[in-house]
């Protein structure tokens, strides 16, 4: 079995040719996408920013997965806007890499009327990090 790939940027290319799939695997590893260029914490922020401003499109933009298809067939940021406006963010506190998959990071943020810290999960989606879990 032939395991050709053929990865091509904006400067350069990249072609494996081989058996294997070793092969096919490092050509993977090549292709990925580049990791997102703003810290995890953004993505947060953006949430938070879109339901103030009351942009549905934009808040959508920074949910991923499971979260962003379930604001999608409410057909609605309604109740997600409302939830959030309840308790709006201070500031981030912290973040790090989450223990039990390295590709996601733990956001602790501080919210107003709230005496403990909440753990948002986000994780890299394309170019950008998403909220998958809040």
């Amino acid at each position: 079995m032939d395991s050709s790939v053929v990865c091509r940027s904006g400067r350069s290319g990249w072609r494996g040719q081989g058996k294997g799939p070793w092969r096919l695997a490092l050509a993977l590893l090549a292709c990925s996408p580049a990791p997102p260029t703003t810290p995890p914490a953004a993505a947060v922020q953006r949430l938070y920013a879109a339901a103030a401003a009351g942009d549905c499109a934009a808040a959508r933009d920074a949910l991923g997965g499971e979260l962003r298809a379930r604001v999608a067939q409410q057909g609605t940021c309604d109740p997600l806007f409302e939830e959030l406006s309840r308790h709006p963010l201070e500031h981030v506190v912290a973040t790090q890499v989450d223990g039990r998959n390295r590709a996601a990071q733990l956001v602790r943020i501080r919210l107003r009327g709230r005496t403990t810290d909440t753990i948002i999960r986000v994780q890299a989606e394309g170019a950008q990090w998403k909220i998958f879990s809040l």
